[in-house]
């Protein structure tokens, strides 16, 4: 799995090169986001490429933020497209995760989250 990584203020962005996140990938994200999750406190998950989404590719996510969380850290979300967006709607996964609609948007909440 190709993981695209940047890091800006102190925040990794983790952007999946492929447009889905399934059953066939969902292992590979989250071996790939297993070092960002060693290194990283704040992490989100750049979603703009992803097109599908099934309930493995979610359980990934859901199982990246727990491991996050437990280290003290936190995972946030952005750039959900149309169709991932009404998944997440359907499931109520919208009021679990924190989601932005860009970049910009989830920098400033980490910036307000700060003490």
């Amino acid at each position: 799995m190709d993981l695209d990584v940047d890091l800006i203020e102190n925040v990794a962005f983790g952007l999946q090169r492929e447009s889905h996140l399934d059953l066939g990938n969902n292992r590979l994200f989250v071996e790939a986001m297993k070092p960002i999750i060693e290194v990283h406190l704040k992490i989100v998950v750049d979603m703009s490429n992803i097109m599908f989404l099934d309930s493995s590719g979610l359980g990934s996510i859901m199982l990246c933020s727990r491991r996050i969380k437990s280290a003290g850290g936190q995972l946030k979300l952005c750039g959900l497209t149309e169709s991932v967006w009404a998944l997440f709607e359907l499931v109520r996964m919208n009021r679990v995760f924190d989601i932005y609609e860009s970049r910009e948007a989830v920098l400033n909440s980490f910036a307000s989250d700060a003490p």
